[in-house]
């Protein structure tokens, strides 16, 4: 993570176990990063202390984009698979599976009131 108002210093590094990376949300309050990942994995950071305290499965197929509910309680993951899958921030569990994609899912983003999740 790099800082833009100290002339670009990284600030923190985070270490995702050796699987390339494709996707990056944070959540709106800053405490929350999560990252989506060729190999399917998903995985969520905290930013104070810039460990990981959850890897989440249920994507096989690479992780296209990730995006964290407006009150960062949810997070919202998709990729090859056509399916979204909704986790819980607190917890890591899975809480729900959206089908419906007929091809892969590039894009997801929350309506600000967290009512409507689009995805393309």
């Amino acid at each position: 993570m790099w800082d833009l108002n100290a002339n670009g210093e990284e600030i923190q590094d985070y270490e995702t176990k050796g699987s390339f990376g494709t996707c990056l949300d944070m959540s709106a309050d800053g405490q929350l990063i999560a990252s989506g990942h060729e190999n399917g994995s998903v995985y969520i950071f905290s930013n104070a202390t810039g460990r990981m305290p959850f890897s989440l499965s249920g994507l096989v197929k690479p992780v296209r984009a990730v995006a964290f509910s407006p009150g960062g309680k949810l997070l919202a993951a998709a990729g090859d698979s056509k399916v979204i899958v909704l986790y819980d921030t607190m917890s890591g569990e899975q809480v729900a599976n959206i089908s419906g994609h007929a091809g892969w899912i590039m894009s997801l983003a929350w309506s600000s009131t967290g009512e409507y999740l689009l995805s393309g």
